[in-house]
């Protein structure tokens, strides 16, 4: 007599890994609204997979469809998913199926991951990030001009002191309707060092997500630019950003802007693809449009796995006024990044990254950034940067080195460029809401007269607050 069983062994085991799925990403979503790692939650359903995967093939009775918890109630659904039952006995077959689930998971955590993270209705962000700086003479004139001066941290310009103030003060007011299809941000940062170059409204952005992969965005944010410069101040893996992503060089930028994007397309397993395309005014935030022409500024990424490779670009001209013609404001850059879990310990995170850019000094308002000297065969600034750090469960250490040329595409004019050195340590507490930073950085410049020239040292320490 033959009793009734779910057919096949393998669909028992199925539905117990859709299951776990359907649980699994409305917990991925909380998570990154709560401002947590989607990586450990991303970790906890691997372990489930292998543990299913070490079962033997038993039938299981139909599990009605799970249907994702709303928001604010899916920590609840976490707690009560439960452990999977072990049990003695060959390990199930069908080793290429589990294996394209996990690559389908992991393509999930990346997806939500890439997400802002915006839940129905209106969500509050806060960063708040205040500093401690100690330079030894790091301003540095060369030629008249000048190509070093302590960082971020100077209230007068061309003076630098040994301060502690408060660097950031973010709000980030966000939310999504109709199923995320349509979302707003809208950041304010009331800190500023020197308060005068600093404007309130940081963000003010509107996106439309009428197809899976496709968004337009419409508003003032960050354009597409390069990897370190697109990186939010909360994610940053060191004090401050390199010469190359911060905002002397080519990133961390503003402005108004017309939008279309997709983030994590899936192309093949485990291969995904980044793209956007933006119209853009090009006079930096909060500054009206002076003429009828649109810059345009474009990236393209690729992720696989755990490796992911990217270029960027952006070109347009600018006008100062009174000026007889316009200075053309261009820029193109090239990135890579590497993250490895588990390579040591079973919470380590060991990541790699470097990005090489190379542009135009011009300001928004059609101004040159520095009055260096043109040379024979330049073709502008350029630079590049190669860190690496390795977290170990709570705490992270790492370094970087960096080579900046405001003159020519060569990384070595004469008397011009100059290398940075950073090492840095931080210690992360309370689910990474909070992380405690110190930083030394030692920059050396090219002596106009030949050699080099060390120019003190620069330590740093930063406390962060992200909710």
């Amino acid at each position: 007599m033959k009793t009734h069983q779910n057919p096949g062994n393998a669909r028992g085991k199925g539905i117990k890994i859709i299951l776990w799925s359907l649980l699994c990403f409305p917990a991925s979503v909380w998570a990154q609204d709560q401002g947590v790692d989607v990586d450990k939650y991303q970790d906890a359903l691997a372990r489930q997979i292998d543990q299913l995967k070490a079962q033997p093939a038993t039938p299981t009775p139909a599990v009605p469809k799970a249907r994702a918890p709303k928001n604010g109630k899916a920590e609840k659904a976490i707690r009560e998913i439960p452990a999977p039952e072990k049990s003695a006995g060959e390990p199930a077959k069908g080793e290429e199926g589990m294996e394209s689930l996990r690559a389908e998971m992991d393509l999930l955590a990346q997806k939500v991951k890439s997400q802002e993270g915006a839940g129905p209705g209106f969500n509050f962000g806060l960063l708040l990030q205040g500093r401690g700086t100690v330079n030894d003479n790091p301003t540095v004139k060369i030629a008249g001009n000048t190509v070093y001066e302590g960082l971020d941290d100077s209230t007068v310009p061309g003076t630098v002191h040994d301060q502690v103030f408060f660097r950031r003060a973010e709000m980030k007011f966000y939310g999504g309707f109709s199923k995320n299809t349509i979302q707003y941000t809208v950041m304010i940062d009331p800190v500023g060092v020197p308060a005068a170059s600093k404007n309130l409204i940081q963000d003010y952005v509107l996106v439309l997500s009428p197809l899976p992969y496709l968004d337009f965005t419409v508003g003032q944010a960050k354009y597409p630019q390069g990897l370190e410069g697109r990186t939010s101040s909360a994610k940053l893996d060191f004090i401050n950003r390199s010469t190359l992503g911060g905002g002397n060089g080519f990133g961390d930028q503003r402005d108004v802007l017309a939008q279309v994007s997709g983030s994590k397309v899936p192309l093949l397993p485990g291969f995904t693809l980044d793209y956007a395309l933006a119209a853009v005014n090009g006079q930096g935030r909060n500054n009206p449009e002076n003429n009828d022409t649109k810059d345009i500024a474009a990236r393209l990424g690729f992720q696989y796995k755990n490796f992911w490779a990217g270029a960027s670009a952006y070109d347009g001209y600018e006008q100062a006024l009174g000026a007889a013609a316009p200075l053309e404001m261009w820029r193109a850059g090239a990135e890579c990044q590497l993250v490895l879990t588990g390579l040591f310990q079973a919470k380590d995170n060991l990541k790699f990254q470097a990005e090489w850019g190379q542009g135009s000094l011009v300001n928004e308002n059609g101004t040159t950034k520095a009055a260096f000297t043109a040379v024979s065969g330049a073709t502008g600034a350029s630079g590049f940067y190669a860190q690496a750090l390795y977290r170990l469960d709570n705490t992270r250490f790492g370094g970087r080195y960096e080579l900046w040329d405001p003159r020519d595409s060569g990384l070595n004019s004469p008397g011009f460029f100059q290398n940075l050195l950073t090492l840095g340590v931080d210690q992360y507490f309370s689910e990474d809401h909070g992380r405690l930073s110190l930083n030394w950085i030692h920059p050396i410049l090219d002596n106009p007269a030949g050699g080099t020239l060390a120019v003190g040292e620069v330590v740093e320490g930063q406390v962060q607050l992200f909710f």
